[in-house]
């Protein structure tokens, strides 16, 4: 579907469309009343296809909830998720953002099947980003990454690796807390991180 102005995905789509549409793929420019269209109108959507549209951000709440979604493909021109914009979303599988920089509050909170996180611009993850991603157990982070909100990856408990740059200067309580197979820890930097952010049994 070609979206020439913002708002109007919804009348560019069929009854059937919304009752049978497992992949769509959208060109052009997207308003939130575009993703409240895909969200609330799209009952069985698997897979979205952003990659042609020019979009800055992924709104709060833009796939929350979406128990049926797997995959995203973000643009080029896509820079934040924003707040709880992928929460719940039971059944994702992974987020490929190569040019996202900021995660806000709670994005993939709940995506209790994702397994991969490749965010190779990253510069800051907020308040319990990946809180409950039960099966995560591969991500990239930037060397420009210089922030990481309380909890973030508390109860990642397969997440068995994670390589932290040397510029993070600030990095939230209970950050792995639960994540039980954590057992490569790297941090290259000269910050000093308090034993809070740390799993308990973690040596």
């Amino acid at each position: 579907a070609e979206v020439n102005e913002p708002g109007t995905l919804k009348s560019l789509l069929t009854e059937e469309n919304m009752r049978t549409l497992v992949s769509l793929k959208v060109k052009g420019t997207l308003n939130e009343d575009d993703f409240a269209t895909i969200r609330y109108c799209l009952f069985v959507v698997e897979n979205v296809d952003l990659s042609e549209t020019n979009i800055s951000e992924i709104p709060a709440y833009a796939f929350s909830e979406m128990d049926r979604l797997k995959k995203v493909i973000l643009p080029e021109s896509c820079i934040k998720i924003g707040n709880y914009a992928f929460y719940k979303c039971r059944i994702f599988q992974s987020i490929n953002a190569p040019h996202v920089q900021i995660l806000n509050d709670y994005a993939f909170e709940g995506c209790y099947n994702l397994q991969e996180a490749l965010l190779p611009k990253i510069v800051g993850i907020g308040v319990k980003t990946f809180y409950n991603c039960n099966n995560l157990v591969h991500i990239i982070l930037s060397e420009e990454l210089s922030t990481i909100g309380e909890s973030a990856f508390e109860n990642c408990n397969k997440l068995q690796e994670i390589v932290l740059p040397y510029g993070l200067n600030s990095i939230g309580k209970h950050t792995f807390y639960g994540c039980d197979q954590l057992s490569h820890f790297t941090f290259s930097g000269k910050e000093m991180f308090n034993a809070d952010v740390f799993p308990v049994n973690n040596n």
